[in-house]
């Protein structure tokens, strides 16, 4: 898992969007609970690659995803963001995706 912390340049509205759209509870069935940080949902997509997907990148690939998704220099697909890491995907696999 990456980690090293790195700042995240959000627009006025960036965090918003991203918090609203991509951040899930961090207690499934608990409605109160609260939402992921941005750094947990680029947590989650790396570890989502690696178990869920069987990409096989290295630890060097995983870092540099990580630093691309939490500096918005590059993304993975929306839904992507909103999906790997769920038991949606170990349900239905890529066709949830």
């Amino acid at each position: 898992m990456p980690t090293t912390e790195y700042t995240t340049p959000w627009s006025p509205i960036g965090y918003i969007v991203a918090k609203r759209t991509y951040a899930r509870r961090l207690v499934d069935d608990d409605v109160n609970s609260p939402t992921e940080e941005w750094k947990d949902v680029c947590n989650r997509v790396v570890e989502a690659c690696r178990t869920q997907l069987n990409v096989g990148f290295t630890e060097e690939e995983e870092e540099r995803l990580y630093r691309y998704l939490m500096t918005l220099k590059g993304s993975v697909a929306g839904r992507f963001l909103w999906q790997l890491g769920t038991s949606t995907v170990n349900t239905l696999g890529l066709p949830s995706l």
